[in-house]
């Protein structure tokens, strides 16, 4: 009677034990399959596709004699972005800070930027690429394709108006 109740006893606690691991495994493994909250600081850190600490290949970006590095985002949008390469587009000028260019869609990841960083290249809506040469603060949505390495001499390679730019694996 007496090991009865004790073996009750530990079998009532090892269930306990298994119901408790089992609600643990599954709220872990609902909170990672959430979508990022849709806000500001929802960009880099917690977007389910752009991983900024595993990002892609890095191509070359040659604007007149000058080359940059551009390390490409992880995103499905630089994948294919940088499958297209080599190719050359005709950039225009935008607000003072940016060129862009309107072409093919490509898949998008969108989420608040909040701050544009020189040497952005972004993705706006699904066929618009950018390439932003100044610091500034947004609201618009964007899709990250990468980011130019050493901005040195950007802004002053894409001078004032249309440019073109020349995308290319290393």
């Amino acid at each position: 009677s007496e090991n009865a109740k004790m073996l009750i006893a530990l079998g009532v606690c090892l269930i306990g034990v298994i119901i408790l691991f089992v609600a643990m495994t599954i709220g872990v493994q609902s909170s990672t399959d959430m979508p990022a909250p849709d806000n500001a600081n929802a960009g880099d850190e917690n977007n389910a596709v752009i991983e900024e600490n595993h990002t892609m290949e890095t191509i070359t970006v040659t604007i007149g004699d000058k080359k940059f590095a551009l390390q490409l985002a992880n995103t499905k949008a630089a994948k294919e972005f940088a499958a297209a390469t080599p190719f050359e587009l005709e950039m225009l000028e935008l607000n003072g800070n940016e060129k862009y260019y309107r072409g093919e869609s490509l898949p998008t990841a969108e989420y608040d930027v909040g701050t544009i960083h020189t040497g952005d290249l972004m993705l706006y809506e699904d066929n618009c690429i950018v390439l932003f040469y100044k610091d500034f603060e947004t609201t618009f949505r964007y899709t990250k394709l990468g980011k130019i390495v050493d901005t040195d001499g950007l802004a002053e390679a894409l001078g004032n108006g249309k440019i073109n730019v020349i995308f290319t694996k290393q």
